[in-house]
């Protein structure tokens, strides 16, 4: 799998909250607040580990050359 970016996270997220699984449902699932799901799905919080976990990702830090402008 590719790397992704967080509104890719969130879009994965929005995902797995459709039915048959809620907001409510994935927060209950995750031992989470749902205001906290809605809060990541916002873009207000970032993915927990909790989060990455449900989704089958993790978080990693690229490094990259710097532009020499």
């Amino acid at each position: 799998m590719q790397a992704m970016n967080t509104d890719q996270v969130r879009e994965l997220l929005k995902a797995a909250c459709q039915k048959p699984m809620t907001q409510r449902a994935v927060a209950k699932h995750l031992g989470v607040f749902p205001s906290y799901i809605c809060d990541v799905l916002k873009g207000n919080r970032t993915p927990s580990k909790k989060i990455l976990d449900f989704l089958g990702l993790e978080r990693s830090f690229d490094y990259r050359p710097k532009n020499k402008d």
